[in-house]
């Protein structure tokens, strides 16, 4: 789906906060894209010129004066899966259904009205967080593994039939081994008494 699910721990100083301001939740959960320079570019040539006649600007990230990659820091109280798609339907059986706290990827918590209408945000309580935890720690990679269905992935149009991000044995495992690192983390909420964040852009 080209999309993006993001899990981010918050305590209650924070929950408070995001309640209040809920476009703050949005870099909690997606980092703060001002954290990396942009610049604008001038194009050379007749292409430069044509651009300053209209208002179409051209940036970049800027360089570093080593030559190196700007990279944002990693946050460890928070984690971002590709995968959230796939292990929404082996949870539930569905794109966007379930019952929690199976669906709680998509589904659950309470629900942050932001700008972007490509963005959902939701927060969940210690409480709900240590119920999402305890289902987690239930479920077994088998119990995935069984659940595992191309046929039915490919109508919900998770996957397509052929191309690179066709379902196979090799993807579910790569998915089974995210899918652990995102039980470890709730699970680590859990047990720290933190709210989660929950977000899909």
């Amino acid at each position: 789906m080209g999309m993006v699910c993001a899990f981010h721990r918050v305590n209650a100083a924070e929950m408070a906060g995001i309640t209040d301001s809920p476009e703050s939740a949005v870099k909690l959960a997606f980092g703060d894209a001002d954290e990396i320079p942009i610049e604008n570019v001038r194009m050379p040539g007749c292409l430069g010129l044509l651009l300053r006649l209209t208002p179409i600007t051209v940036s970049q990230v800027k360089p570093r004066p080593d030559g190196e990659a700007w990279t944002l820091p990693e946050d460890p109280r928070g984690m971002e899966t590709e995968f959230w798609d796939t292990m929404q339907f082996l949870l539930t059986g569905t794109l966007d259904g379930g019952e929690f706290p199976a669906s709680f990827i998509v589904d659950g918590g309470e629900r942050l009205e932001v700008e972007d209408d490509e963005t959902d945000l939701r927060v969940f309580s210690p409480e709900a967080v240590r119920e999402i935890a305890a289902y987690l720690r239930s479920v077994s990679l088998e119990d995935l593994r069984a659940r595992f269905d191309t046929e039915r992935m490919v109508k919900l149009r998770i996957f397509s039939k052929r191309g690179p991000d066709a379902a196979n044995e090799a993807y579910l495992e790569v998915v089974l081994a995210e899918f652990e690192e995102v039980r470890k983390f709730v699970n680590e909420s859990a047990e720290s008494g933190e709210g989660l964040l929950v977000g899909i852009s």
